[in-house]
């Protein structure tokens, strides 16, 4: 038997087949159960993985949200979890560099609802850099059909493709 994930049960079905069909493939079981910090954990582990959707759902975690995701930090901090968040894109940002560099088109910024300005990628890196300093976070970045494999890459502790 392969090794056993657990899955967040707050993770929509349906939403994340692209990583559940790279952990059926590279034989890992998937047991759904409330984690208490972020979407993805081995067994045992200490180390645990959120998963964004985008770019504009971090950001609005840490803005409009800062304080529900600061207290999830502060909780994963505490309990001694590593933890990690996992930036799904499809605009080729890869990492903090690529994000300094980076500006929301137009169609992107009018997906998102109430949006008055367009997300700045070097402002949001500031404060991801400000969410390591305090509270030991870890920010990655990869495109959707990467993320079942960096998923593993950390949890499984080697160092994710990429530099973060």
């Amino acid at each position: 038997m392969g090794k056993v994930l657990i899955e967040d049960t707050r993770n929509q079905p349906g939403k994340h087949d692209l990583k559940r069909k790279y952990f059926d493939e590279h034989g890992y079981k998937v047991i759904r159960s409330k984690l208490y910090v972020g979407d993805y954990a081995l067994v045992g582990g200490t180390v645990a993985v959120d998963t964004k959707q985008s770019i504009a759902e971090i950001h609005g975690n840490l803005t409009a949200d800062h304080a529900r995701f600061r207290r999830e930090c502060v909780r994963a901090q505490d309990a001694g979890y590593q933890l990690h968040v996992l930036v799904e894109n499809e605009f080729g940002v890869s990492c903090g560099a690529d994000l300094i560099q980076w500006v929301e088109p137009e169609w992107a910024m009018r997906k998102r609802k109430r949006a008055k300005r367009h997300i700045d990628g070097a402002v949001l890196l500031r404060t991801m850099a400000t969410m390591y300093r305090r509270y030991g976070v870890l920010f990655w970045f990869c495109r959707p059909e990467d993320a079942g494999r960096r998923v593993i890459e950390i949890l499984e502790g080697g160092c994710p493709h990429g530099d973060g």
